[in-house]
């Protein structure tokens, strides 16, 4: 077959095209629509008689439906198989298909058997409350992938999945895991996205057994130079949902829902996960209107107190999950210790290995420092505490990076027994900071430690 000029179809707008419809809407507000759906088959563009609004401007036509969106003004409206208009109460079409349809726009119906034509199963990787996790290998392009598998029966967590699809589409980020794509099968979801073999409570359980160090015990310098670095890169992932406009409020911070990505790019290994909770946080709305944001989402374990007492919230009731989780990455309790009684001990060990006590006075006030803003995080006024931009923009005071000796003995040891380990990510992960910190020294520095380790 070959294309054929259709003349009476002028001054087109804007196509849609599906695998059972098409749809063509003009310039003059005509609408026109062809093949075997809504309301009945046509071979050529036929246009809907009753329908000429000149303020139409979009139109995303799905072929399983038998109605056409468009969009008039600043809303959405459903244009029905007898001609007539109906207005939804959404302003873009990837709501109006996740809330009216329970699907995203670019959420596909297939045949039987896609998952199994286009992917080759390794391992299941993940099992949880509301579907399977799985390790793949595309067919056609040879890379690894994580698919994730959601019954479509399962109604109590129908709508969550598709909120994560929708968050998931909406941010496009290093900070996040990477979405690819979704379809509907075998009354099942299927969500095609990056895959991260490790979440960070996993690497939080090793992180003690790496170090040689009991739960009771003091870190070592090096065990809190690399939780400083994880907090660091934890920080700036929700920085980057708050800076959005809207900001994004993710809801659900935790260890499980914070991943270690398989490749690093831009220096990144940390990154979030399952938005199936996260909303959006307008400041013009919800902060001078009665609108507030639903209550009691999230785990309990990590959730702000105003979310679990219905109270208004915004954006920095993720500072509060933060923290709790900054005191996992350093082994304490902020509710019932300080981070000094947990490394006041470490202090000698660290002066021993350094072998210089001018170190002594500078660690010290880093901890402080972490520690005043650890407990800033948790504040039960959450207008007080501080965002994550402030968090970091005092990493360099609250982090130990300028004591880090790499010809020191205990370095060594460290790095030697890092590089043994079965799992590789904290023999990565301290590698990587030494690598961007080796980058950022002059070219006097890089001279000055070739002479030491000579």
């Amino acid at each position: 077959m070959s294309p054929k000029l259709i003349p009476y179809l002028t001054d087109i707008k804007a196509i849609s095209s599906a695998s059972r419809m098409t749809c063509f809407l003009s310039n003059t507000g005509a609408l026109y629509y062809c093949g075997d759906v809504f309301p009945c088959p046509k071979l050529t563009p036929t246009q809907i008689q009753k329908v000429a609004f000149h303020d139409m401007s979009q139109l995303r036509s799905y072929s399983n439906f038998t109605f056409v969106p468009v969009v008039l003004g600043d809303k959405v409206y459903k244009i029905d198989s007898a001609n007539e208009r109906s207005e939804s109460k959404h302003a873009d079409f990837i709501s109006f298909y996740a809330e009216e349809c329970q699907i995203t726009y670019n959420t596909r119906r297939v045949h039987h058997n896609h998952y199994l034509y286009k992917f080759n199963e390794i391992q299941k990787i993940g099992q949880g409350g509301f579907g399977s996790v799985y390790k793949v290998m595309n067919l056609f392009d040879q890379k690894i992938y994580a698919v994730k598998c959601v019954p479509f029966e399962d109604t109590k967590n129908k709508g969550k999945v598709i909120r994560e699809i929708k968050n998931l589409a909406t941010v496009n980020s290093n900070f996040v895991v990477k979405y690819y794509d979704s379809w509907i099968e075998r009354q099942c979801l299927y969500i095609q996205m990056e895959l991260c073999l490790d979440s960070l409570n996993k690497i939080l359980a090793l992180k003690p057994q790496v170090f040689n160090r009991q739960l009771d015990e003091p870190m070592s310098l090096y065990e809190y130079f690399i939780s400083c670095e994880i907090f660091r890169q934890l920080l700036e992932c929700v920085q980057y949902l708050h800076g959005l406009d809207p900001q994004i409020i993710h809801r659900d911070l935790k260890p499980d829902n914070i991943l270690i990505s398989v490749k690093v790019k831009n220096d990144r290994f940390i990154k979030l996960c399952d938005f199936g909770l996260a909303t959006m946080h307008d400041k013009r709305i919800h902060y001078i209107t009665a609108n507030k944001h639903t209550a009691d989402v999230g785990d309990v374990r990590y959730m702000a107190p105003e979310i679990i007492q219905g109270m208004k919230y915004g954006h920095k009731s993720d500072l509060y999950s933060l923290a709790l989780i900054g005191g996992e990455i350093f082994s304490i309790d902020l509710f019932t210790e300080k981070l000094m009684s947990i490394v006041t001990g470490n202090v000698a060990r660290i002066t021993i290995s350094m072998q210089n006590s001018q170190y002594i006075d500078e660690l010290t006030v880093s901890i402080e420092i972490l520690q005043d803003l650890l407990d800033s995080m948790i504040n039960l006024k959450w207008e007080k505490r501080p965002e994550c931009w402030e968090v970091l923009a005092k990493y360099s005071e609250w982090s130990i990076d300028n004591s880090l000796d790499t010809n020191d003995l205990q370095f060594k040891a460290t790095l030697e027994t890092l590089e043994s380990h079965e799992n590789p990510f904290f023999n990565k992960f301290l590698l990587n900071i030494l690598q961007r910190k080796w980058a950022s020294l002059s070219i006097f520095e890089k001279f000055q430690k070739i002479r030491l380790m000579k």
